[in-house]
């Protein structure tokens, strides 16, 4: 366990930036269908965040997302601004997911730099053995080719950590872009369950 914890810490390290606190948005208590959001902002030198921009999502998940996002704090070894992403999945009080991927409608930002974006999402779906409930939030390092290099859980719900890393593990990304050339980068995954209803 320490051995797999110096692994982690190096490899984040190798990409000098991590979550270190992740406030959970709230679910929007109107939306009755499981949805995506997915934001860019920029994490300064000081590990704050700013600019906090919806790049694709279903409108009622925006604010909730975003106003969670902007609340953030990183260990910025860079100690310059970095552009990462979040990618927030909502889901319904349902057991099963929609067994196909998510597909981010619209997902690019302009500029010559830009953060990772995923290209395809999956639903992780509900354990049957869980009775929690909360966001899961985890750091994802990608590479400069868009595969996942580093996953630490930042906000555990226990009894759901596992079904939210397992799903983030098939998630599709678009790499990071620095000056117009590939590059490594910062991905944020909140996975939200809410305890099923049945009967």
């Amino acid at each position: 366990m320490i051995l797999l914890k110096l692994v982690l810490g190096l490899q984040l390290a190798t990409f000098g930036l991590s979550l270190t606190d992740a406030a959970a948005p709230a679910p929007p208590p109107t939306a009755t269908a499981t949805g995506a959001v997915v934001l860019s902002a920029i994490v300064d030198a000081d590990g704050s965040v700013r600019d906090v921009e919806v790049i694709s999502g279903e409108p009622v998940f925006w604010a909730p997302a975003a106003a969670a996002a902007r609340t953030w704090r990183f260990r910025n070894d860079l100690r310059r601004p970095v552009t990462v992403s979040a990618t927030f999945i909502f889901r319904a009080r349902a057991i099963f997911s929609n067994s196909s991927p998510l597909m981010p409608q619209g997902v690019s930002v302009r500029g010559a730099s830009s953060p990772p974006l995923p290209t395809a999402i999956m639903d992780p779906g509900y354990p049957p053995q869980s009775v929690a409930e909360g966001c899961v939030i985890l750091q994802m390092n990608i590479d400069p080719v868009g595969s996942l290099q580093g996953l630490q859980v930042v906000r555990s719900v226990p009894s759901l950590d596992e079904v939210a890393e397992k799903a983030v593990r098939q998630w599709r990304f678009q790499p990071a872009a620095a000056d117009g050339r590939a590059a490594p980068g910062i991905a944020v995954a909140g996975i939200c369950f809410q305890r099923p209803v049945t009967g």
